[in-house]
């Protein structure tokens, strides 16, 4: 697992994950992204390149939106496929962390 960083106007920040949120990719990414979710005000987590995903990437997800939160910043996710979108839903990381069908919204959401 690879992470792509985007810096957008207005403090925004895109981090696009590619590969497979399994618990390889996750160790793989979890201190850079941790590190992410503390330095930003604003981050856009795009999903549209994770094939699959874990209960430890979905643990990632929520620790960065927890050192998000933590700190008066916002951590959002979007652009998951369909059955990355329906583990999250599923384990309740919607109710957690807003997801957007679109970067574009949510880029707006946190704008």
């Amino acid at each position: 697992m690879q992470i792509r960083i985007e810096e957008l106007a207005g403090d925004i920040t895109v981090a696009g994950l590619d590969g497979r949120f399994d618990t390889t990719g996750a160790i793989a990414i979890e201190m850079p992204f941790n590190t992410l979710a503390n330095e930003r005000r604003a981050l856009v987590v795009d999903l549209s390149n994770v094939s699959f995903m874990s209960s430890y990437g979905i643990r990632v997800l929520l620790r960065g939106a927890k050192i998000s939160t933590g700190k008066g910043a916002r951590l959002v996710i979007c652009c998951p496929e369909t059955a990355v979108c329906k583990v999250l839903r599923t384990a309740g990381t919607s109710d957690l962390i807003p997801i957007y069908p679109t970067r574009d919204a949510a880029v707006a959401a946190l704008g």
